[in-house]
């Protein structure tokens, strides 16, 4: 009995490794009055995507020698939707600090890594050579087509494939795909291509009014668009870990 009860309970739990693409708060000051402006404004651009979101906080742009109030500024965040998991860059003179206020600490940012997500391993796509016996039929996904307008409420979702939409996607309306997204019609709502970390995606669409657009977790709001392309065709690509925006 004793025996079926051990290993019972060496099944209890397990631990696995896995990729988690998380959204970077990167803070340029640690001055409360501008940290809440510039949230409530950030909240106001895209207020469900902030309503239970975990994040990083990123301390790469301040000097180490800045006092920061941990406890502080995980209520704060939390105050504004957000649930604080860690802190990035930290100095070694914070980090039994940060532990204090509950959160983990990573390793300071290093030059050219994406600065907009922290993943946990580097994802990597692995796609076999053009004349590799190993490419079967079951190991291609079809591109997911949609032929119809995607409205408000409603969340379309491709994994391991490109999405393509035959008309218009509404506000509210939210789209998710591992590879590209194609719009053939008036995008109002959010798109969020290159899952599992795909920083080759694109989003094609043909009017430019999306309210959010994230590629491989590197991710804008709708007044940070050109204005000159805002309700035409464009494209959004990832150039150097920053989202390009450009008419095609």
């Amino acid at each position: 009995m004793d025996a079926e009860v051990a290993k019972s309970d060496s099944q209890a739990i397990q631990l696995k490794c896995n990729l988690f693409t998380l959204t970077v708060v990167e803070l340029h000051s640690t001055n409360e009055k501008l940290l809440r402006k510039e949230l409530v404004k950030k909240v106001e651009q895209a207020p469900k995507f902030f309503q239970q979101t975990p994040v990083v906080i990123a301390l790469d742009k301040l000097n180490k020698e800045t006092e920061i109030d941990f406890a502080e500024l995980t209520a704060l965040l939390r105050e504004y939707g957000m649930i604080p998991l860690a802190v990035r860059g930290a100095a070694e003179k914070d980090k039994q600090r940060i532990v204090e206020a509950g959160l983990a600490h990573f390793n300071e940012l290093k030059e050219g890594e994406n600065d907009k997500s922290v993943a946990v391993e580097k994802p990597k796509l692995a796609l076999p050579a053009a004349n590799d016996a190993s490419i079967t039929e079951a190991s291609i996904r079809p591109t997911k087509i949609v032929n119809q307008r995607v409205r408000s409420g409603q969340q379309v979702t491709a994994s391991g494939s490109d999405l393509i939409i035959v008309g218009a996607v509404s506000e509210g309306a939210e789209l998710k795909a591992d590879g590209n997204v194609h719009i053939y019609g008036n995008l109002r709502g959010r798109v969020q291509a290159g899952g599992q970390g795909n920083k080759d995606a694109r989003i094609f669409c043909h009017e430019l009014r999306a309210q959010f657009v994230s590629i491989a977790g590197v991710h804008a709001v709708s007044d940070s668009f050109p204005q000159e392309l805002w309700g035409q065709a464009a494209q959004i690509y990832l150039s150097n870990g920053k989202l390009i925006v450009e008419p095609i």
